[in-house]
């Protein structure tokens, strides 16, 4: 009931979602600001390389995308894929206030919308950010066509995963990590996945990889 309340509030009053969505844009601000941060990378490649990544497809947890503001800075021309239902409104807000763009869509609503976008996008050598078990779960289970557009349209996936020394979860339903002040933050780029001709395996293998990258069970 709580929930389905702050919901409808947050859909009636302006005012109270843009004061929620610039308390956690200033929240992250400190988080960053006093983290230190640490980027693992794959062999031959190098931090150079993934600022000046274009046409590419970055797949992540919906879980984390509190990290991604962190991870992305630096990276022109990224564009994160962010549902239109209510709690995506607030991660729009926040990504926007970091000057980030929005392609605003999922699987589940505006799909076809949101892929000419994605398309659209890629063409333009543009990147997107896509949280394949997102908006809505279950959680760590790819539901979404990522690789199936990555293979079609010949845009480079790269898995990422990452974690904190300290942080709480929100009561979400992909238990959002929320890292603290003064955390250490490790960030763990993916190799390229190679995919293949069917797209069952290629999700699979995105998954099990996502999985491993966050030393998940």
């Amino acid at each position: 009931m709580t929930k389905k309340f702050l919901k409808s509030l947050l859909k009636r009053n302006k005012v109270i979602f843009q004061l929620l969505s610039t308390i956690i844009y200033w929240y992250l601000k400190i988080v960053y600001a006093t983290a230190k941060c640490h980027f693992i990378w794959p062999d031959n490649y190098s931090k150079e390389q993934f600022l000046s990544e274009r046409k590419v497809i970055f797949a992540m947890w919906h879980n984390r995308l509190a990290f991604g503001p962190q991870i992305f800075c630096g990276q022109k021309n990224t564009l994160a894929l962010v549902s239109s239902h209510a709690d995506g409104k607030i991660i729009s807000s926040v990504i926007n206030k970091f000057g980030f763009g929005i392609i605003e869509g999922s699987t589940n609503r505006n799909p076809v919308g949101a892929l000419k976008n994605i398309i659209q996008k890629l063409s333009s050598g543009a990147n997107i950010v896509i949280t394949p078990d997102g908006p809505r779960g279950p959680i760590y289970k790819v539901n979404s066509n990522i690789t199936n557009i990555a293979k079609k349209y010949n845009a480079k996936l790269i898995p990422i995963s990452c974690e904190t020394t300290n942080f709480f979860l929100l009561k979400s339903w992909d238990r959002l990590i929320m890292p603290l002040p003064f955390s250490n933050i490790k960030v763990i780029i993916g190799k390229p996945l190679q995919l293949l001709d069917m797209q069952e395996q290629n999700d699979s293998n995105l998954q099990q990889i996502l999985m491993e990258l966050g030393k998940l069970t």
